[in-house]
């Protein structure tokens, strides 16, 4: 009986002592939300991009009443830069590992390159017959992969000279989602 009760008296601080753990942790992602949306809140006039940044990661790290005020301030901002181009809708977009270029494969079967910091379109990459289902960057950046429902994914070289379209490998199911390092290249960076 005495062990029982032992064995109780140490479940219930062990339940109290979790349930302060989870209080804590709590408090902590309160005020971590609270502080990106004040920092979200001073960028608004100087740097809108990180503003914007800011109130989505505050809105994610805990759903505070200045959280969701704040994406509501940055959602009324100006678009900075409105990609345009494709003629149709557009499935699926990839930043580059770098950050500076955007991928966005689309139903009217191309692939657009972006400059993210201009919004200047760098390239448009033609070769598939159908939808571009996907496309990924390799984690080094220099090669695009998309994928299309005409059973091919094409990897393209997009480093800086220019994209050079690779022969598209013959899939038998769906297209990519997503992308590794290629065999044989582990040590490039």
């Amino acid at each position: 009986m005495l062990a029982l009760t032992a064995g109780l008296v140490a479940w219930q601080q062990y339940r109290a002592s979790e349930q302060q753990r989870h209080q804590a942790i709590s408090a902590q992602q309160i005020a971590l939300s609270r502080q990106e949306a004040a920092q979200s809140a001073g960028l608004l006039e100087s740097n809108p991009d990180l503003a914007s940044l800011l109130a989505v990661q505050a809105y994610r790290t805990r759903h505070t009443k200045e959280a969701i005020g704040g994406l509501f301030v940055v959602a009324a901002l100006p678009l900075q830069h409105r990609l345009t181009g494709h003629t149709d809708a557009v499935g699926s977009v990839a930043f580059s590992p770098n950050g500076r270029t955007l991928a966005s494969g689309s139903t009217d079967s191309t692939v657009r390159l972006w400059d993210v910091a201009t919004g200047r379109l760098r390239a448009t990459l033609t070769g598939h017959t159908d939808v571009v289902e996907s496309v990924a960057f390799s984690p080094e950046g220099r090669t695009l992969a998309s994928g299309s429902f005409d059973k091919t994914v094409s990897l393209w070289d997009v480093s800086p000279v220019g994209p050079l379209a690779v022969s598209p490998i013959v899939m038998r199911g769906g297209a990519l989602s997503g992308v590794g390092r290629p065999a044989g290249r582990r040590g490039e960076r």
